[in-house]
Formats: C-alpha cells, structure tokens, sequence
C-alpha cells in the first residue's frame, strides 16, 4: 500500500527538553549552564531539530530568551541549580528521561491525507489543553 509520513511539530519546551537529555548522556553531568552550554547545543543542532516553520527563522539572541523562559515556566520538568545551592544558571531534568512522545489517534478507515492529520492534530490539541501537565509550550 501507500505510505503517509508526517512530521509533527516541536515545541520549545521538547526542544529544551531534548537537549539537556543528549548534553547529560554525552557529557555524564546532571546541569548544565543555560545559556553557554544548553543554548549552545540547541544553536549548534538547530537544522537537525527540524523545529516547525514559525521557529526556523528565529534569530539566535531570541533562542537564548526563550530557552531560559521554557527552563523558568515548566519547574515540573526543569531544576535550576538554586534548588540544590548551586548557581541559578544552571539547570538540569528532575526525571532522566526523553521528552514524551506527542500522542496522536488516527482514523481506522479512509485514507490519511494533510488535511486529515491537521484535522486530528487540532482535535488533540483542544483535548489537551484541558489537561496539560507542563504549561509554557
């Protein structure tokens, strides 16, 4: 049969997400400064990250502010050093986990077209916004 591929967009909080989870497999540290180390990666894999239309062309100086404003506004996911007597600019997972998977329900009949994935994408995301466990998307 025909296949379907969709890429599902990225949220800033993800991103941030998955780069302090690659900087703490490669480097085996639990922190990391915000702005030298966790901004630095996410500006040195920004192409790779494929981040959705409206990010792609954000300007390096905005990346750095918004980094720190997803690190400050999602404290269920993100610890700053404060927490332990270390330096508040630093910050690290509280879970040593990969960000979670968006989950997305497709139709068991008919064909999956764009139009039917933005569709199911708007859907999901009115049910969730319901029920959201980190805020600052």
């Amino acid at each position: 049969g025909n296949e379907f591929l969709h890429r599902l967009d990225v949220k800033w909080v993800d991103i941030v997400h998955l780069s302090i989870f690659n900087l703490t497999l490669q480097d085996s540290k639990t922190y990391f400064e915000y702005e030298e180390t966790i901004t630095q990666w996410i500006n040195d894999n920004w192409e790779l990250l494929q981040a959705p239309l409206g990010l792609q062309n954000m300007r390096v100086s905005e990346r750095k502010h918004e980094v720190l404003r997803v690190l400050e506004g999602n404290r269920p996911r993100f610890k700053c050093g404060r927490e332990i007597k270390k330096k508040t600019s630093i910050w690290g997972l509280r879970v040593r986990v990969p960000p979670p998977v968006p989950a997305i329900t497709l139709p068991y009949v008919g064909p999956i077209t764009e139009d039917s994935i933005k569709h199911i994408t708007l859907r999901n995301k009115k049910t969730r916004n319901s029920d959201r466990l980190w805020t600052a998307d």
